[in-house]
């Protein structure tokens, strides 16, 4: 391996920023600490490398290492400083410390409304707090939820709406390893949602509004029409809109499935292959331009239009990785000093996480970033392998060692998040990718001459066609049986063990010592160890999970690497909800689907799971007294279904040790069987509102 090909640290100095910055950020957020700490580690660093800089030669080189360190300290409180004041609960103006419930809230909607199966959807800005007696000006953001069928009209970005209706923070279903939703929202800054319906709101405000925002978001509403109506297929469409501005809401959700299946999802997300088109096009046309605008005009105007490409499609991490990545390497071009390719990647993570420093948690931050530094480190080793002498087979190498490069590095973070490998993504890289391409410069032609109708409409039917196509070899190949090798176990531990792996092998290369060699090989043995481990674990486990899935039942018992489900059969026919709520669970405990278990027995609604009773209380449930028992022993009780029994009647009946409400009980009884439950002392738990149930409890 050439030594340009490994990263020298010399010429990469934002990547030794990263490092601490990040740490710094991680560190608040499992820490949760108050920004005090973080100032006193800062101001003594500060005040530390000041010192430094007065000391005489000898001392200077005696302590030559205390600058370096100092810095990554610095940077490491900066990094929990931006991620504490990054949060708005922990501003003084948020509406959380300011709102009581009664209070009139007056919203700016800061979004386009986006269509659900029952309701409309957009992110709303609080802006004012009224009460009785006070009157505050406050900030924060929620989640606002319409009426599909009584929404008020002319409600659109802008719009400024006054409720009054107490907001509910969002919630998380709960389920053990699932996505966990409520922090997903609370990474974007949004801890709370109202729905409301035609009563619930007045619109104090429709005047427009004249601004960069309204402008991008009148632009891309334009664009959509102009795709959707020269391309008249809704599945067809739906890719259309993704390909060229990221607008993901009509994309057709098997479809998605068979992209990511086939490792081909970066395709219909804006990502550096999006921008890298545009980028060279621009650069294509302004080099045909005279030669005096070549220094700043042409770039300036690159610049404008790439930004505006970005916003345009919603400043995506990937996108706007892509644009300050380019940014950079463009402005660099014409400053007389070297630049890094690497330097300019890590420049953009820099920058982005100083802004948002919760991106580092975003999966398409990792694995945008992920994908490039792969292609940058291993793209010219890969490509070395072969040459071929043949241009049109040269090519083709080219694009496999490109696809081979970005995967090495974002194969743990894929298997860490989705636990599968797609199988055939070489062959379908080998075909998506550059026709991708074709239909995304189609795209944007086609924007350009919407005010010729007969020649966008000839466009139009021409990508159509070749969209069709695409759909149509994408859902080919994940139909083939071993397309896609999934329910692959990968934990935190592993994804750091495989990384050293990478770079042991990468250095040991480079070097040609053992050392390096060594590391990467005791890597790979605890890589093993701790798959062992977790195998040797799930061997012995003896479990019972019911999980939070709305209006459903669903309950898995497992038994070793065995599992059986007990649920709605609509759950178990519905792909979607079982790989959202429980599946991850079911990778994590390792375990198979069976129809019969060893230690279960079922009778009726009773089932008997090793020692422990278990009895489902529904809507067909009798309450009269068993013969031979004043109070029926068993574990646990499991309502479902909105019966009509008190917890009284069943404290007189049975004897248990938890009662368990389920998520198909309507929201006003669970929590009428929750107090009940706490007055007579007895455990109660509800999936709805406390997250799934596991027994035994851990």
């Amino acid at each position: 391996m050439h030594p340009s090909t490994i990263i020298a640290w010399k010429e990469v100095p934002f990547l030794r920023l990263i490092i601490p910055f990040t740490a710094g950020i991680l560190a608040q957020y499992k820490l949760a600490l108050s920004p005090r700490p973080a100032w006193i580690l800062a101001a003594w660093c500060i005040c530390l490398l000041l010192l430094t800089a007065r000391l005489s030669v000898n001392l200077r080189f005696r302590y030559r290492h205390a600058p370096a360190i100092l810095l990554n300290l610095l940077l490491f409180a900066s990094g929990m400083l931006v991620a504490w004041y990054n949060n708005p609960a922990h501003q003084k103006n948020w509406f959380g410390y300011h709102y009581q419930p009664g209070d009139t809230i007056m919203v700016r909607i800061a979004e386009p409304l986006t269509e659900k199966a029952k309701s409309y959807s957009t992110i709303a800005t609080i802006e004012v707090v009224k009460g009785k007696q006070h009157l505050h000006r406050v900030k924060g953001r929620l989640v606002l939820y319409f009426d599909k069928q009584h929404l008020a009209a002319g409600i659109d970005y802008g719009t400024v709406l006054t409720f009054v209706k107490t907001p509910e923070p969002i919630g998380n279903p709960g389920n053990p390893n699932a996505f966990n939703y409520k922090q997903y929202c609370g990474f974007k800054g949004v801890f709370h949602q109202v729905y409301l319906r035609e009563h619930n709101y007045f619109v104090a405000e429709k005047k427009q509004i004249f601004s960069v925002k309204k402008l991008l978001f009148d632009t891309r509403k334009k664009m959509l029409a102009i795709l959707r109506e020269t391309i008249p297929d809704k599945k067809q469409a739906g890719l259309a809109e993704a390909l060229l501005i990221g607008y993901k809401n009509d994309l057709d959700k098997p479809l998605l499935q068979s992209y990511i299946n086939t490792g081909l999802v970066h395709i219909i997300a804006i990502s550096g292959m999006h921008l890298g088109l545009i980028y060279a096009l621009l650069l294509f046309f302004g080099s045909r331009l005279p030669s005096s605008w070549q220094r700043w005009a042409v770039p300036g105007a690159i610049l404008v239009i790439l930004w505006c490409f970005v916003l345009l499609t919603g400043a995506s991490p990937s996108a706007l990785r892509s644009a300050i990545m380019f940014s950079t390497l463009l402005i660099g071009s014409r400053l007389p000093i070297h630049q890094s390719p690497t330097n300019a990647l890590a420049v953009s993570a820099f920058l982005l996480l100083w802004y948002d420093p919760w991106l580092c948690f975003d999966v398409g931050f990792q694995l945008s970033y992920a994908a490039v530094l792969s292609i940058l480190l291993f793209l010219r080793p890969i490509t070395g392998l072969l040459d071929p002498t043949n241009k049109y087979l040269r090519q083709v190498w080219q694009l496999i060692a490109l696809t081979l490069a970005a995967q090495i590095l974002t194969l743990p973070i894929s298997l860490y998040h989705f636990h599968q490998f797609p199988n055939l993504f070489l062959i379908a890289n080998l075909v998506a990718v550059p026709l991708s391409g074709v239909i995304l410069v189609g795209e944007v032609i086609l924007c350009c001459v919407a005010w010729l109708p007969d020649l966008a409409s000839w466009l139009g039917w021409l990508l159509s066609q070749m969209i069709a196509w695409l759909n149509r070899f994408v859902e080919m190949l994940d139909h083939i049986p071993f397309n896609t090798t999934d329910n692959i176990p990968f934990n935190l531990p592993q994804l750091l063990f495989f990384y050293t792996m990478i770079a042991g092998f990468v250095y040991w290369r480079y070097q040609q010592t053992g050392r390096p060699l060594l590391v990467s090989l005791s890597a790979v043995w605890a890589i093993v160890a701790i798959n062992c481990f977790y195998a040797w674990q799930a061997n012995r486990q003896q479990e019972m999970i019911i999980y939070n899935t709305p209006r459903m039942q669903a309950l898995d018992f497992f038994a070793g690497r065995q599992y059986l489900f007990q649920g709605d059969s609509a759950l178990r026919a519905n792909t979607a909800l079982t790989s959202f709520h429980l599946q991850p669970n079911r990778i994590e405990h390792r375990v198979k689907p069976v129809s019969t278990l060893p230690g279960i027995r079922q009778e009726g609604k009773l089932t008997q799971f090793g020692t422990h009773t278990i009895l489902h209380i529904d809507t067909s449930f009798q309450a009269t007294p068993f013969r031979g028992y004043t109070r029926l022993p068993v574990t646990m009780l499991i309502l479902t279904g909105n019966p009509s029994i008190s917890i009284g009647q069943l404290a007189n009946l049975f004897d248990c040790s938890h009662i368990i409400v389920d998520g198909t009980n309507s929201p006003w009884k669970t929590r009428t069987w929750q107090q009940d439950s706490r007055r007579l002392g007895i455990p109660c738990h509800a999936v709805a509102t406390q997250g799934a149930f596991v027994f035994p409890r851990h």
